[in-house]
């Protein structure tokens, strides 16, 4: 008998949703300036040179979902045994984590004003009910931070991720770096406590 997975693709503002039976949480800022931020000097990935592996999901780029991203400028920025990682920039100016987990048919994303980027960098969770052990969360660091210590409980992935995998489902506020380069990294919840 052939099973055919459903396939959810999410590109999230704020909020919480609910896609292929994994809640994505999303914590983002919409873009306030009228002007485009350069992001390049904020999240260095932007600053490389373009290749085939940089490329966002095909799942995605076939979706139609991704007509508000800026496609020419998608990073590939590392792979965990729970996800692969991408930047890319949203038409609008804001910078967008694009996470494709590695345990379901789902890409889900968030994205950031240049203000909230560099305060809280961005962070993006992915909690499963029905398997909480592939819970995790990702964090997107701006470049002032990647430098930083790894937190107790977190991985690095790639120069600017960082991932912790907790499967209760939640993650406390932490702060990375010191002085001007510190980063508030948002807490998560565990959806429906």
């Amino acid at each position: 008998m052939k099973m055919n997975k459903k396939l959810g693709i999410v590109i999230a503002a704020a909020s919480t949703t609910l896609v292929a039976a994994l809640t994505v949480t999303a914590i983002s800022s919409a873009a306030g300036a009228s002007e485009r931020p350069d992001f390049t000097t904020l999240h260095t990935a932007q600053k490389s040179v373009a290749t085939a592996v940089d490329e966002l999901p095909d799942v995605l780029l076939a979706s139609g979902n991704a007509g508000d991203l800026q496609t020419d400028t998608s990073r590939h920025l590392g792979r965990s045994d729970a996800a692969g990682y991408w930047s890319v920039l949203h038409a609008d100016g804001r910078l967008c984590l694009i996470v494709a987990p590695t345990a379901d048919d789902v890409i889900v994303g968030s994205c950031s004003s240049e203000d909230a980027f560099v305060k809280h960098g961005l962070v993006l969770s992915v909690q499963d009910p029905a398997d909480p052990a592939k819970s995790f969360a990702a964090f997107l660091l701006p470049a002032a931070a990647t430098r930083a210590d790894v937190p107790t409980g977190f991985e690095k992935i790639g120069t600017s991720v960082l991932e912790r995998r907790d499967a209760n489902g939640g993650v406390p506020e932490t702060t990375i770096g010191v002085g001007e380069s510190a980063v508030q990294l948002r807490g998560v919840e565990k959806v429906g406590r």
